[in-house]
C-alpha cells in the first residue's frame, strides 16, 4: 500500500493538553478504513478492541542523504520501521497520507520545509507474531525497548538453568 507522509502538529485545542501530538512516536496515523485493507480484518474483530492489540504496520521510504565530501551527491539508505496502527479521522484527513510524529518523520528524513512531505511510503502488515516481537524490540521508547529485552533476557536464562536442571536429573 503507497502513502504520502505527512507530519503531524501539535494539538493545542479539543480535549487534549497544549502541545500533546495526536499520533505518538510508535504509531503511525492512517485513515481508519486502512486497517480492513492492511489486515484483512476490521479493528475489533478477534481482540474486543484493544488497543494494545492492534495491528503493527510495517512502514518502509527512503532517506536522502548527502554526501558533503564529494561534491554533494546524494545517497538514498532504505529505512524501515514497525509502528502501531493508530486510526485518524480527523478533519482534512485522507487515504492518500501517513500521519507522522515529527520525530518518527525526521527518521524517514521528513521535515516541516516545503516540498519535504512528499515522501513515498510503502505500507504492509507486519507478521502477526514476529511483528509484535520486532515491534517491542526496536521500540522508538528506550525504557520500554530494554524493559522489553530484559525480560526475554530473563525469560531466556529461565529456561537455561530449567534445561541445566533435567540434564542433571537425568544425567546424574
Amino acid at each position: 500500500m503507497h502513502k504520502k507522509a505527512e507530519i503531524l502538529n501539535l494539538k493545542e485545542d479539543q480535549n487534549l493538553q497544549a502541545g500533546e501530538p495526536l499520533v505518538l512516536p510508535e504509531e503511525v496515523g492512517l485513515h481508519s478504513g486502512e486497517y480492513k485493507k492492511l489486515f484483512g480484518r476490521t479493528f475489533g474483530e478477534g481482540h474486543e478492541s484493544k488497543p494494545w492489540k492492534r495491528g503493527i504496520v510495517r512502514v518502509c521510504g527512503e532517506k536522502k542523504i548527502k554526501n558533503t565530501e564529494k561534491g554533494g551527491s546524494e545517497a538514498s539508505r532504505k529505512i524501515v520501521i514497525l509502528l502501531r496502527f493508530r486510526g485518524y479521522n480527523q478533519e482534512g484527513a485522507t487515504n492518500d497520507r501517513a500521519y507522522l510524529h515529527p520525530l518518527t518523520a525526521a527518521r524517514f528524513g521528513v521535515t516541516p520545509d516545503p516540498g519535504s512531505e512528499d515522501h513515498d511510503l510503502w505500507l504492509e502488515s507486519a507478521t502477526p507474531y514476529w511483528g509484535r516481537f520486532l515491534f517491542y524490540g526496536n521500540h522508538p521508547t528506550d525504557t520500554v525497548r530494554a524493559a522489553f529485552k530484559l525480560g526475554v533476557l530473563g525469560v531466556g536464562m529461565g529456561v537455561f538453568s530449567i534445561i541445566l536442571t533435567l540434564a542433571g536429573w537425568i544425567c546424574g
